[in-house]
């Protein structure tokens, strides 16, 4: 057995220290260098380790990271406890970015008296930029696999479009019917519409109109539908629990987030099975799952949607949510039901897990925060189902009188406008700009009761042209028209849950309907 002196071991210990290509480090209790290693030296340029003895992290490091690095180690001789694996970056001389991963701990003297620090730290700068490479090619592969299903899908519906659009001028041309290429049309037409709808709602950047609902009472409404998308062989039965309170969403997102679940649990049950809707509802409690993270703090409405079909492997189950991944054949499914899904739930405040074993079927939960208790249900829903009978009642085709101000810088899309507003005989007023509209306001002698405007114009945006309106004409009252994204509405200055707002594209019908809302 080798005897080592004191001396040797405090040779042995330096050399291993200058050997290490961590960073190493001893401070005494005001945070100067005690000592280091060659490899601590070397970083800052200097070609003794005796050189930072009795300096400081603030004669090397920007003030910002020492101070940063000044208060950590202050906490570990108060506490006395490590603090591991800490990253930070900072930037050197020449502006450079470097990452580190620093483990400090207390110094402790013969006594067990803490008399200052010692680190150990490790560059991870290239670890890092890996990282980033790795997450920009996944990003760009993400982005790819997007750009090719919009692709695919947008071209085949221009495809029947335009090939429609020929056969339409060819058969008036003959003096054909041109009913079937216009209902042809127009469903096509209204399909690229739905992609663009899902393409929005698994960004979470759709346009919603939130309103307190009974998840129940939407289920039952949506029931038949959904019997009739599954196959006979395939059995529905929903489990509703009773006094249920109310959540917050757009209903028509929320059924669509029904409806793309019972698809893709139908697809999943190719030979039958048993399909399961419940609901429940669960008081604070925190829970990991996809979607907002911050979600569901409080009470939550639960939603579980379950099958016994197949069920999914762990790459599915990792890539589920992907837009345009899917495992069915080709023309199959477009790959955005399930994305479609998990950006509903998540712009709509909640969270989705799923639970699914190969063989096993699948398990859907979602977790939507509660609104309103059901003590408060009945109050409520009465409010709701007035301002749905009222809906109804409307007529918008009914003939009106008021003059409206036009403003959209896109003639083709104005010219729709105006021809439908005029057909139900409003006066209508149009503009292709917001300074051709104030121009009008200031020379047009009667009234004017409602400006519809696009929001993202040049010059000047649609608030900027209501808030000018309002001072010249206080009385006139403002429809928002846009087909941007929500951010884009918003960063514009339009709030879109106002009820003062349109979102492209719209229907005739939907556009009548809202400007006799917005007049009422």
């Amino acid at each position: 057995m080798i005897h080592y002196e004191r001396e040797d071991l405090a040779v042995l210990l330096h050399s291993l220290l200058d050997h290490i290509p961590d960073r190493i480090y001893f401070k005494d209790a005001q945070g100067r260098f005690l000592r280091v290693n060659k490899a601590k030296a070397e970083i800052h340029g200097l070609s003794s380790p005796d050189e930072l003895v009795n300096k400081s992290d603030f004669d090397f490091f920007p003030e910002e990271f020492a101070r940063r690095a000044q208060a950590d180690e202050e906490r570990v001789m108060q506490t006395g406890q490590p603090l591991i694996a800490q990253e930070e970056s900072f930037l050197d001389s020449r502006g450079r970015q470097h990452w580190v991963s620093t483990t400090k701990s207390p110094l402790r003297d013969a006594k067990g008296q803490i008399i200052g620090t010692f680190g150990i730290t490790r560059d991870i700068t290239q670890h890092k930029q890996l990282e980033s490479q790795l997450r920009q090619a996944q990003k760009m592969e993400a982005v790819g696999q997007l750009a090719g299903g919009i692709a695919h899908d947008f071209n085949n519906l221009l495809t029947i479009i335009l090939g429609y659009t020929s056969l339409l001028l060819d058969q008036a041309k003959q003096g054909q019917s041109i009913d079937e290429s216009v209902r042809v049309i127009r469903s096509t037409a209204e399909r690229a519409a739905s992609l663009t709808r899902q393409l929005l709602a698994f960004s979470r950047k759709q346009m919603l109109v939130p309103v307190l609902l009974d998840l129940n009472a939407v289920i039952g409404e949506l029931a038949p539908m959904l019997r009739r998308l599954i196959s006979a062989d395939i059995h529905l039965h929903t489990n509703l629990a009773e006094n249920l309170g109310l959540i917050k969403a757009d209903r028509h997102q929320l059924e669509q987030v029904l409806i793309n679940l019972v698809i893709n649990a139908r697809d999943a049950m190719p030979a039958g099975g048993l399909l399961t809707i419940e609901t429940h509802e669960e008081g604070p409690r925190s829970q990991t799952g996809l979607g907002n993270e911050e979600c569901c703090d409080g009470a939550r409405i639960v939603l579980t949607v379950r099958d016994t079909g197949h069920g999914m492997d762990e790459h599915t189950r990792a890539h589920l949510f992907e837009p345009f991944f899917t495992t069915k054949e080709a023309g199959k499914g477009t790959g955005l039901g399930l994305a479609t899904v998990y950006g509903i739930v998540q712009q709509s405040g909640g969270r989705i897990t799923v639970d699914s074993a190969l063989g096993g079927g699948a398990t859907f939960r979602i977790e939507l925060p509660r609104a309103l208790p059901s003590g408060e249900r009945r109050t409520a829903s009465g409010a709701n189902e007035e301002l749905s009978s009222l809906a109804v009642r409307r007529s918008p085709f009914a003939t009106r009188k008021e003059t409206i101000l036009l403003v959209e810088d896109e003639e083709t899309l104005r010219n729709l406008a105006l021809a439908v507003l005029r057909k139900i005989g409003y006066t209508v007023l149009e503009a292709a700009h917001g300074g051709e509209a104030l121009a009008i306001c200031q020379s047009h002698e009667g009234p004017i009761d409602l400006l519809v405007t696009d929001v993202v114009m040049p010059v000047l945006n649609g608030r900027e042209l209501a808030d000018r309106l309002a001072l010249l004409r206080p009385a006139t009252k403002v429809l928002y028209v846009s087909g941007c994204t929500m951010d884009t509405v918003v960063r514009n200055g339009v709030f879109t849950d106002s009820g003062h707002f349109l979102h492209k594209p719209f229907t005739p019908a939907a556009l009548a309907d809202k400007v006799r809302e917005v007049i009422d």
